[in-house]
């Protein structure tokens, strides 16, 4: 997801995607 995004409502996970390589947490979180 883009910087910045609040797609995912649960903080825990903002944190994760900010130390998460992109794509690999959009297809964790996002499937």
């Amino acid at each position: 997801s883009p910087p910045g995004t609040t797609v995912p409502p649960c903080p825990s996970k903002l944190i994760i995607e900010a130390q998460t390589p992109r794509g690999i947490n959009e297809n964790i979180y996002f499937e």
